[in-house]
């Protein structure tokens, strides 16, 4: 079985290693869309993991969630007749299964293209350590239904994707069959790091923001700091243990 992972990547040098060691479990292939210009080691880790292909494209500093998703609802297309399965995600965003190929293989006997996934919002007040998987290191959250995404489907069955912005929605075409239960998790590894450190990413997010996000409603959350505290504590206060 060929699964290729297609990603985007904007200064994330914390998170990248982990998501490198935990995808390299069972994809094939990494293809990594970094946005320009880079400011951490981004490009460098990207560049020494032997799985990674690596493209690049600039929004002028600013974040375009228009140019996102086209990139999302193209970039997988070179790996129909090539591998199995793909998977479109944020860099935060970890597809989980404790028997990925298994599952995916009877998906593909009955005829599943599209298999419902049910999302998770991971927490913990520090940063995993490099070397482990943050599977076996940050396994408390919040079930998440928007974060429910259809990350995972299969290539050659599929002809258009169709993602809105933010790829929480997607209006699939071509050979569409849903799994009838969520059994793969995606584990969004947002709320990490302590709220510092998400203080910092998401005023530095919210700063970039282009006029087509603020147009759009793309986002916009990102200019009010409350209500990252707002989403942490609740996050926090809920945590359980989801693996």
């Amino acid at each position: 079985m060929k699964i290729h992972f297609y990603t985007l990547c904007k200064d994330e040098e914390e998170l990248l290693p982990h998501v490198l060691k935990h995808y390299e479990q069972f994809v094939e292939k990494i293809v990594v869309f970094v946005n320009i210009p880079i400011h951490d080691r981004s490009i460098e880790i990207i560049d020494a993991h032997h799985l990674c292909a690596r493209h690049s494209f600039d929004t002028q500093g600013k974040l375009r969630d228009d140019i996102h998703v086209q990139i999302k609802n193209y970039c997988w297309k070179e790996s129909a007749g090539e591998a199995d399965w793909v998977i479109v995600a944020d860099m935060d965003e970890l597809l989980f299964h404790e028997n990925l190929f298994d599952y995916l293989k009877e998906c593909s006997k009955e005829g599943i293209t599209v298999p419902l996934t049910q999302g998770v919002e991971m927490f913990a007040d520090q940063m995993p350590k490099i070397g482990t998987r943050i599977t076996d290191q940050i396994t408390a959250g919040v079930h998440s239904q928007d974060f429910s995404k259809s990350i995972i489907f299969d290539p050659n069955k599929i002809e258009e994707i169709s993602y809105e912005a933010g790829a929480h929605i997607c209006w699939p075409e071509g050979y569409v069959k849903y799994s009838k239960t969520a059994e793969l998790k995606v584990l969004h590894y947002k709320y990490i790091g302590g709220l510092a450190r998400l203080k910092r990413r998401w005023n530095t997010m919210g700063d970039s923001l282009s006029q087509e996000n603020i147009d759009n409603g793309w986002g916009v959350l990102r200019k009010d700091e409350n209500e990252l505290v707002r989403l942490y504590n609740m996050i926090r206060l809920n945590a359980g243990q989801v693996l």
